[in-house]
């Protein structure tokens, strides 16, 4: 009986090794994602401003109507950054990816634990930890960032 209970917590810890590794990975490639598009919105919004206000205030020779024109762009391009909300979405996302990522490690960590019952009992603890990442998580990546991070993790369990 003991047996069994070992090979299905064996079982257990395997399938949330993976499911750790996946949930990670997505969120990286995630912010992978949107670093670029953070970048395009703060990044080139902020010079926009900076290089029309600028040529207004150093008198420049640029037409004044199209240095509004290029400093409205601009705070448009921040602003919708911030509508957006996307520095906290991105902390959110470093932060589930962290977790996912210690997780992960201590699911390993008690895979090679012989004592039952302390394995028992620390494996319901992580299930928990993982139930309460998972449940107060407030980001999540995209589909296509989930699925691509599925197709990484199957790949490298076939090559394993």
């Amino acid at each position: 009986m003991e047996s069994d209970t070992m090979d299905s917590q064996d079982t257990r810890i395997a399938e949330r090794i993976v499911l750790c590794k996946r949930e990670r990975r997505a969120y990286e490639i995630w912010l992978e994602t949107l670093t670029p598009l953070n970048f395009l919105l703060v990044g080139v919004g902020g010079v926009m401003s900076l290089v029309a206000g600028l040529s207004i205030v150093t008198k420049a020779g640029v037409d004044p109507k199209i240095a509004g024109w290029v400093a409205i762009v601009g705070a448009l391009l921040t602003g919708l950054h911030s509508r957006l909300k996307c520095d906290p979405h991105q902390k959110e996302c470093v932060r589930l990816s962290n977790q996912f990522a210690e997780l992960q490690i201590e699911y390993e960590r008690l895979q090679v634990d012989t004592d039952a019952s302390r394995r028992t009992a620390q494996l319901l603890a992580l299930e928990h930890r993982l139930a309460t990442i998972r449940g107060t998580g407030e980001a999540r990546p995209s589909k296509r960032s989930i699925a691509q991070a599925e197709r990484e993790i199957e790949g490298t369990k076939q090559s394993a």
